[in-house]
């Protein structure tokens, strides 16, 4: 059995008229990502720690890590340790800003909770190692993507209206 620990702050009160349960989404979203055996690796426990705030926290930490003066819907900073069986593995951190999600979904006009997770399942993948920096690599996770996306009964993102106001 595969044990996912999720460390959920949330810092903008806006998350909570979406769901009020916001965790237990969160926490479902990213439970089914594992569950799809994506990687090779397979620790029985796995630990990643989650933000979901505003855009002003997001321009500030796409500032700062990626010298990108501009939000950002959803970063990814893998924790890159080793694994150890005997304790738990943590992946990383995940970041979700809370407006520019909004807005996409609009543009794109995706419910705002379908749009959200998939940011998330991106977010998961980027743990893992997954990357989208070459189009093999690109469409290699967007085919992971949509799967769990499927098992969560969410449509496919990447059709031709929703990919060209979405950036992932």
């Amino acid at each position: 059995m595969i044990n996912t620990t999720v460390e959920i702050t949330v810092d903008c009160k806006e998350w909570y008229l979406v769901d009020s349960n916001i965790e237990g989404v969160c926490q479902k979203t990213i439970t089914t990502v594992f569950e799809n055996q994506v990687v090779p690796f397979s620790p029985s426990k796995r630990e990643i720690g989650l933000l979901l705030t505003t855009n002003d926290r997001m321009l500030d930490l796409n500032k700062l890590y990626r010298k990108k003066d501009a939000p950002t819907n959803v970063l990814s900073f893998p924790s890159g340790s080793q694994h150890f069986d005997e304790i738990p593995f943590f992946l990383g951190d995940i970041a979700i800003g809370y407006s520019i999600t909004l807005e996409e979904s609009i543009k794109a006009n995706l419910p705002f909770l379908d749009h959200m997770q998939h940011l998330l399942v991106h977010g998961c993948l980027h743990l893992l190692g997954f990357d989208h920096e070459k189009t093999n690599e690109a469409e290699k996770m967007e085919r992971i993507e949509i799967k769990i996306l499927q098992k969560l009964n969410i449509d496919d993102p990447y059709d031709l209206s929703a990919r060209e106001n979405i950036n992932l």
